[in-house]
């Protein structure tokens, strides 16, 4: 279904993405380098942590208040957000 979606020829080019920018930044920058006018489909998994760091202790969440649970989540939600708002701006700046 998405390949007809995609166009007659046009290929399409995966790229995993984290929430690091270290990680994921120059890989982004090889693809869209190596492989311009490609359809680029970027993947991104989220996995809630199973341990939150507090105070420079590893935590298992099923040990901790639910308010900190959240609040540790909202965080991390946050930090995705940004890294995908970057490679949004990664890729207009691209024309992708």
């Amino acid at each position: 279904m998405e390949e007809a979606a995609a166009g007659a020829g046009e290929e399409e080019v995966y790229c995993a993405v984290g929430k690091e920018q270290w990680n994921w930044k120059a890989n982004l920058r090889w693809v869209l380098a190596n492989f311009p006018g490609r359809r680029l489909v970027l993947a991104h998994v989220h996995r809630p942590p199973h341990r939150i760091n507090m105070m420079g202790a590893w935590v298992p969440v099923s040990q901790v208040g639910a308010a900190m649970v959240a609040a540790c989540r909202k965080w991390e939600e946050d930090e995705a957000s940004e890294a995908l708002d970057q490679l949004l701006r990664i890729c207009k700046a691209h024309r992708v």
